[in-house]
């Protein structure tokens, strides 16, 4: 029997914006385009593996991930959303999963749990859901892990996308190490936050493990410079190569 994460209460707190059929147009249309992307890369490489991450911390790629696997979904993919950030997991915050709910990624890698343990049917949002289970002491290490690329492959089969949230690939190796059991990786970078040096040396990282960059989403762009005064919004836009 597939496990359901239950519907979350409402809450006042702040969350990451989660499409809905209250999101405004340009930002769901965004999310559009880059799924149009990524079909036209799978379709011709049968790709479906695709690992999100960014240069440093609060640049939107958890939001990315989670709004990509929703956009994936709404064409009725199977698919499945996994936090493999195991030094500070966000998706089970911003989609307000109650902590220990189930195992994790990191039980399934430590052979603690069997995949089927740790998956769970988000109903709402129609997709699969991974957390990442307990911080281990030494995630890098454990990401390394000969299980993990085999437990990449089981899950292959079993569906259409698999999106990945990591760590920022400019601050540890998370991210790098992954990279090599995916099928690519989407870079995000936040307009007037992240400098073109701490970019450039996440892209540099993930070039060196030979990482298959297939662009970026440019996150947080605001247009009001363009846009008639009290009517400016944000929005993600998507750059292949």
């Amino acid at each position: 029997m597939i496990k359901r994460f239950r519907k979350p209460k409402e809450s006042n707190r702040k969350t990451t914006q989660v499409i809905n059929e209250r999101s405004p147009f340009p930002f769901v249309e965004a999310f559009n385009s880059l799924r149009t992307s990524l079909k036209y890369v799978s379709g011709s490489t049968d790709s479906k593996v695709f690992l999100i991450t960014s240069a440093i911390p609060s640049e939107g790629k958890s939001t990315t991930a989670i709004n990509l696997a929703i956009t994936l979904a709404k064409d009725d993919n199977k698919v499945l959303l996994i936090d493999a950030d195991l030094r500070k997991p966000s998706l089970q915050r911003y989609l307000k999963v109650r902590p220990g709910t189930m195992p994790g990624l990191s039980e399934v890698v430590t052979k603690q749990a069997t995949i089927a343990d740790a998956i769970g049917n988000y109903e709402i949002l129609n997709i699969d859901l991974m957390m990442s289970g307990k911080r281990p002491p030494n995630p890098a290490e454990l990401l390394a892990s000969p299980n993990m690329p085999d437990m990449i492959n089981n899950l292959r089969s079993d569906y259409d996308y698999i999106i990945i949230d990591t760590p920022p690939a400019g601050v540890v190796t998370d991210a790098s190490i992954m990279s090599e059991f995916v099928d690519g990786v989407i870079l995000v970078v936040r307009q007037a936050y992240s400098t073109q040096q701490q970019v450039l040396h996440a892209k540099h990282n993930l070039e060196q493990v030979k990482a298959n960059i297939l662009g970026v989403v440019l996150n947080n762009y605001d247009l009001s410079k363009n846009a008639k005064a009290g009517s400016a919004t944000q929005h993600y836009y998507y750059y292949g190569d």
